[in-house]
């Protein structure tokens, strides 16, 4: 008896937490005549995740990227952490995944949260995406509809997809 409500005290208590640590990041900034592109730079800088220079510029598509560039597909990718947290919390490994296969970029990236079946495994962050080498000069990231690592780690917010 003692220990299923233990278990169901471990159950309960991972959303509360996860809770309190997303209103705690979400809180608005202390001075409030601060423009909005300068509360966006202050909750990056609360940012507990630390990109290497090396891996910050390394582009991340949603879709395909837009313009005339050429590039070759590499493997399919994807990476998942076996419990619970952040997609941010897998994105570095699954950028040096990429990297590691000798990639410039991702396309068709998608990192989300997904269900597993065993409770520590309820909700947990899966990334997946296509790397590719490209064929000439790399086109800008963003002016082709993506967005760099670093970019995606300090806004938490996905490349649009296209």
């Amino acid at each position: 008896m003692k220990s299923i409500s233990a278990l169901a005290l471990a159950i309960g208590l991972v959303p509360a937490v996860h809770a309190t640590d997303a209103a705690v990041a979400d809180a608005p900034v202390a001075d409030a005549s601060a423009s909005a592109p300068e509360q966006a730079a202050s909750r990056a800088s609360r940012n507990k995740y630390v990109v290497r220079p090396e891996d910050a510029g390394f582009c991340l598509y949603g879709g395909k990227p837009t313009g005339d560039a050429r590039y070759k597909p590499l493997k399919n990718i994807k990476t998942s952490r076996e419990t619970y947290g952040s997609v941010l919390d897998e994105l570095p490994r699954f950028v040096a995944t990429a990297k590691a296969l000798g990639a410039d970029a991702v396309v068709d990236y998608n990192g989300a949260q997904h269900f597993g079946f065993w409770p520590w495994r309820l909700v947990r962050p899966v990334t997946s995406g296509v790397p590719i080498k490209w064929d000439g000069p790399a086109p800008d990231c963003a002016a082709s509809g993506g967005a760099t690592f670093a970019t995606v780690m300090a806004t938490d917010k996905e490349p649009p997809r296209k």
